[in-house]
């Protein structure tokens, strides 16, 4: 005879190990895993001729004046680069351990614990020719003393501090065969309470942390493209010097072609350029996510799910430049910062020390050597831990089991969306993020149904009827997919605006007041907002229907018709409004999203077997 609860657990208090057994596994259903996973990729990726010409005819500016194989020329010249590889022979492991537990507490209520742990290797390359980074503590033995680059004096007198000239780059060897440095203890707590209210209601809580997989990350991509600095080399045309170009179609990089050096110039690589490098407390992006919903049945058997939904994410990781100019001197000296000066670096060491391409030219613009590090151009650290997400949604879901023929779910989220991001070259130069709204639709609404037609055998009407009339009219089904959002928001660069340019009813020819906008002049400071509340792209709303009957052929073989209809309501999904000032596209809608078409009808037929 089966025993209670309540037996088991005075069983219990007299030390029976059977019967807490028993009522453990009465109550508790527990599950523990164990993965692993190796990601790896062996490739070279080569592009010696770019594809530059190519895109310079493919997507030409139809707003600009000029002649067009003029600017054509200029491009070119601005644009080229050549890049040189060695094999890649990457790999990542990964590790995890998962542990869940279902703790029935009482006939109503139940509770859910899990942990989960991982463990991701950065990346490795078994014969270590990755790279760690670029460390800006280590001085240039060269650039001390008597040894340090002059700075013209037309540049010196726009500095606000003295320049730095440290740098050495740091490999992986033996020791340290990573990029850089994995986050050891890695923790995922997962948390969950379910509670029957009575037969036809319930209510639900869960928490739990989830981690972003770092082939998800900006800038890591294992199976992707991978930067191998010294194992591969980037030759890039030359910047403009008082708005001229200095590469020629007869001589595209008149700063030679940077050298695939490997290891052999140590500490010295990418001196003279533009290093990129990963950060070494690289720290994994989370999000802790909440939600609180409850589900109730309704009559026509439709199941209601309202829920409330949070999630914090934390540690997005960003990409940035460590190497910037101040844009404070821009703002103050204007355009005297892009005047051309002597280059104090042009031959100051030999190739094998400064094998950069700043090395090989002879003038530079004042403001490269208003940099922190002058020796370099653009510094890039990845995976910056930098970001901030917060998210909260109302989220309703009807949803009907396929009952009578009929089968339906249909979806509506209201959303308020923060990220943490910098507002202009300022707040990114001095490293001040600052939460902004979303851009994303704050209202949305999907739906989905497949109807099968009432007619034909087995079914309300002509259930009855002949082979003939089954075939033409009956067994049809009728499935359609819906979706609607109330617009983008739209982000705007800098300009002068005089108060709100929102209007009340926009149209595709006025999203919004351009009679509000001036040009921003050059070196100053933006004071506008990223983006208004009123202004946004159009509603988005689009409806595919398919109509599908199987024929049978023979008792094994089946033949399906479908018709279908994209864009049924042939409705114009407008893309954002333009913000090309200056020109006639300004704050109009001047093409569909991409993707999206007049209504489009596909018929297609296949056979079964």
């Amino acid at each position: 005879m089966k025993q209670t609860d309540h037996e088991l657990m005075a069983a219990v208090s007299r030390g029976d190990l059977n019967g807490m057994s028993e009522l453990y596994e009465r109550r508790h259903r527990s599950l523990f895993r164990f993965f692993f996973r190796l990601t790896g990729k062996q490739a070279v990726s080569e592009d010696l001729v770019h594809d530059v010409f190519v895109r310079m005819l493919r997507y030409r500016n139809t707003y600009a004046s000029g002649d067009t194989f003029e600017a054509w020329m200029y491009r070119i010249a601005r644009n080229a680069f050549a890049d040189q590889a060695k094999k890649h022979r990457l790999e990542s492991p990964f590790y995890g351990l998962y542990f869940h537990d279902d703790v029935k507490v009482t006939q109503r209520l139940t509770l859910n614990i899990g942990l989960r742990y991982e463990y991701e290797s950065p990346m490795l390359d078994g014969q270590n020719r990755l790279s760690r980074y670029l460390d800006l503590n280590s001085a240039i033995p060269e650039f001390q003393g008597a040894g340090a680059p002059v700075i013209p004096a037309a540049a010196a007198a726009f500095r606000t501090g003295n320049p730095s000239y440290n740098g050495a780059w740091v490999f992986t060897d033996e020791k340290n065969r990573g990029s850089w440095n994995a986050q050891k203890f890695l923790l995922m707590p997962r948390f969950g309470l379910a509670y029957r209210v009575n037969d036809k209601t319930s209510f639900r809580v869960g928490y739990a942390r989830y981690l972003v997989p770092s082939t998800l990350t900006d800038g890591l991509d294992v199976l992707g493209s991978v930067f191998y600095p010294g194992f591969e080399a980037t030759s890039r045309g030359l910047p403009l010097l008082t708005g001229v170009p200095q590469s020629r179609l007869s001589n595209p990089f008149p700063g030679g072609l940077v050298p695939v050096s490997g290891k052999k110039f140590g500490r010295y690589t990418d001196l003279g350029g533009s290093p990129i490098f990963y950060n070494q407390d690289f720290k994994v992006g989370n999000n802790d996510r909440i939600n609180f919903s409850l589900q109730r049945a309704l009559p026509g058997k439709i199941v209601l799910d309202a829920t409330y939904f949070i999630n914090f994410g934390a540690n997005a990781p960003v990409t940035r430049n460590v190497n910037q100019v101040d844009p404070r001197i821009g703002y103050a000296r204007g355009a005297a910062i892009s005047a051309n000066v002597a280059n104090p670096f042009f031959n100051k060491l030999a190739e094998d020390k400064m094998p950069g391409q700043l090395r090989t030219q002879a003038n530079v613009a004042i403001s490269q050597l208003l940099r922190q590090y002058p020796q370099y151009g653009d510094i890039q650290q990845r995976l910056t831990p930098l970001g901030a997400n917060r998210y909260q949604a109302l989220q309703i879901q009807l949803q009907r089991p396929f009952v009578n023929g009929l089968n339906m779910v249909m979806g509506y989220n209201y959303n308020r969306e923060m990220n943490k991001e910098y507002y202009d070259e300022q707040d990114n130069f001095t490293d001040t993020l600052t939460y902004f709204r979303a851009v994303n639709p704050r209202h949305r609404m999907t739906g989905a149904a497949i109807y099968q037609l009432p007619i034909g055998n087995g079914r309300r009407f002509l259930s009855k009827g002949n082979k003939f009339v089954d075939g033409v009219f009956g067994g049809w089904s009728l499935s359609g997919l819906g979706s609607f959002n109330t617009g983008q928001y739209l982000r705007f660069g800098g300009f002068l605006v005089d108060g709100d340019p929102s209007v009340a009813n926009p149209t595709k020819t006025r999203a919004f007041d351009t009679t509000k906008f001036q040009r921003l002049p050059a070196f100053t400071r933006r004071t506008n907002p990223l983006q208004y509340e009123g202004i946004k792209g159009m509603r988005f709303k689009n409806i595919d229907l398919t109509l599908a009957k199987t024929f049978p052929v023979t008792e094994k073989i089946k033949f399906e018709l479908r018709m279908e209809s994209y864009n049924a309501t042939n409705s114009f999904n407008g893309d954002l409004p333009s913000t090309a000032f200056g020109t006639s596209a300004f704050g109009t809608i001047t093409a569909q999203q991409p993707g999206y078409l007049g209504r489009q009808f596909q018929y297609s037929g296949r056979f079964t077997w």
